[in-house]
């Protein structure tokens, strides 16, 4: 019999601990009043992904004046998606000061709608903006768990967040598949150049646009149908 792993919601006394140890090493001070307040909320606080991203959100301003208003936001959430979108929303107000309005929607949808992620130099090849600009996104993105960065490409950490810059940034079809549409003609123009990233890329972009011609002429390619082809034996005999 193959051994089974029990998987139980946290329970208050472990959501507060968790909670203290994430705002331990930021200037964020929280009431033990304050604290039952934000884990009695039951159906956000049942995993550690929702501490950490209420934490971060906390942690987001240094004004102490307007945690209060903070708390309270947090406690009127639902779910994951809902603290998402506040720290999605804080964001907007630190990077987009400067007249780049729409810059953190543009980043989030490419990265939710890629297939595996984008690379650092892929997203700003894709939305452009000085370095001033999108280091602190970046990195702010990263501390805030929005998006990981592992093989050097950034992708959603969780299925849930992905979901939320979603529905957030693109609750149309037309939004989603014109940020599709964005990243072919982006893949598209190397392929005078194929590689790995390219050919597991492009092809689930098309598929996903049901655009059959294009997806037809890109598999054809030699240089994609070779790489694909190693990846896919390979997998199957591993």
């Amino acid at each position: 019999m193959l051994p089974a792993m029990k998987i139980q919601p946290l329970s208050s006394r472990d959501a507060r601990s968790l909670l203290r140890v994430w705002l331990g090493n930021t200037k964020t001070l929280i009431t033990s009043e304050q604290e039952v307040k934000l884990i009695s909320n039951g159906k956000a606080t049942v995993s550690p992904l929702p501490i950490v991203l209420i934490a971060k959100y906390l942690a987001s301003d240094s004004n102490a004046t307007t945690l209060g208003s903070r708390i309270e936001a947090c406690v009127n959430c639902q779910c994951v998606k809902d603290i998402v979108c506040l720290i999605l929303e804080r964001q907007e107000v630190e990077t987009e000061s400067d007249g780049f309005k729409g810059f953190v929607a543009q980043v989030l949808s490419l990265i939710a709608c890629s297939a595996n992620g984008l690379s650092v130099s892929e997203v700003i090849h894709l939305a452009p903006a000085p370095l001033t600009v999108w280091t602190p996104l970046y990195y702010a993105l990263i501390d805030r768990h929005i998006v990981a960065e592992t093989a050097g490409l950034l992708r959603p950490t969780s299925e849930q967040v992905c979901q939320a810059i979603r529905e957030k940034y693109m609750p149309l079809s037309e939004q989603r598949n014109s940020c599709y549409q964005q990243l072919a003609k982006f893949f598209q123009e190397r392929l005078c150049s194929v590689t790995n990233r390219l050919s597991d890329e492009l092809p689930r972009i098309l598929c996903t646009l049901d655009d059959k011609g294009k997806l037809q002429e890109v598999i054809s390619n030699v240089f994609v149908f070779i790489r694909l082809y190693r990846r896919y034996v390979y997998l199957f005999f591993a």
